[in-house]
This record gives C-alpha cells, sequence and structure tokens, in this order.
C-alpha cells in the first residue's frame, strides 16, 4: 500500500486554469521526485497545487523533478469516497489498467522517498513511498473534505468535456 502523507489539506478551492487550457484531449497524471528526496537543481522544476487545500501552507509552486519517473498516464476517472479507517476523504484516481504495473515499478524503485502526482501539470498529492500502489488506481488521501470535493469536481468537469 502507498501511505500518502498529505501536502495539502487545509483551505478552500480554486479552478485550475491550467487544466482547463491543456490542447492535449486526454487529461494526464504524471509523477515527480519530490526535491526533498534528493533533485539537483538543475533538474528541478516548480508545480503549482490544485487548490489551496491540498497546498496546506506549502510553498506554491512546490519543487519537483522537472522529469516524470515515466511517461504521463490517462485518468479514466476519478472516485471520492471517505476512507473507513480514518477521517479523510479519498480519491481513487483510475488509470489505464495496463499503466498500473509501470506505475508500481516507477514507485517500487523509489520506496521511502517523496513522490509527487500531478494532474495536468498541477499538484494533487505528495506522498511518501511505502509499499505498492493497491489494484484499480491511485489512491489519494486527503484531510480537507472541502479540498477533496473541489478537486472531485473540478476533474469530473474536465473529463466530462473531454468525452
Amino acid at each position: 500500500m502507498v501511505v500518502l502523507l498529505l501536502a495539502g489539506c487545509a483551505g478552500g478551492g480554486r479552478w485550475a486554469g491550467a487544466g482547463a487550457q491543456a490542447s492535449d484531449a486526454r487529461l494526464r497524471v504524471t509523477f515527480h521526485l519530490h526535491c526533498f528526496s534528493g533533485v539537483p537543481a538543475a533538474g528541478q522544476a516548480r508545480l503549482e497545487y490544485w487548490n489551496e487545500g491540498i497546498a496546506r501552507g506549502n510553498p506554491d509552486p512546490d519543487c519537483v523533478a522537472r522529469t516524470p519517473l515515466l511517461p504521463p498516464v490517462d485518468l479514466l476517472a476519478v472516485v471520492r469516497t471517505q476512507d473507513p479507517e480514518s477521517a479523510v476523504e479519498q480519491l481513487w484516481l483510475e488509470v489505464e489498467p495496463s499503466a498500473l504495473a509501470s506505475i508500481r515499478q516507477a514507485l517500487d524503485t523509489h520506496q521511502r522517498q517523496v513522490v509527487a502526482i500531478a494532474v495536468q501539470g498541477r499538484l494533487v498529492s505528495v506522498v511518501f513511498v511505502l509499499g505498492t500502489v493497491p489494484e484499480g488506481g491511485i489512491p489519494l488521501f486527503i484531510a480537507d473534505r472541502e479540498a477533496a470535493a473541489a478537486l472531485e469536481s473540478d476533474l469530473l468537469i474536465l473529463l466530462g468535456s473531454r468525452r
């Protein structure tokens, strides 16, 4: 299981303009090594958080590796539920099932490191990798219910406009 220590969970939401302006007809998920995990200065880039609640007071934009850990994967769906074992919201990012093996391999290679997950170039989670990705998608745990709802709403709108 991937333990998700969120870098975002305490404020309201704002519309993710970068995702809405993308010229690609697909929503893309990328995984970047976070600068906390030793990204050299020459390889660093900055990505904005999807909303203030996910940023939770962290620097916006935040520092990540310019080059993703693997090629972007298509986001197919997003589902929000409450995590039954805690007081956080859980968002599942459903991606093409054939991409899960590559995601698992990339995260297995970066155990005990901090990895940033982005959709359309905006951070949706920063996680400490511990374990493997569960079947069915990429789980995000978000303590701020409003931020989780705003992210889900934005992604559903963007997914709907691309079908």
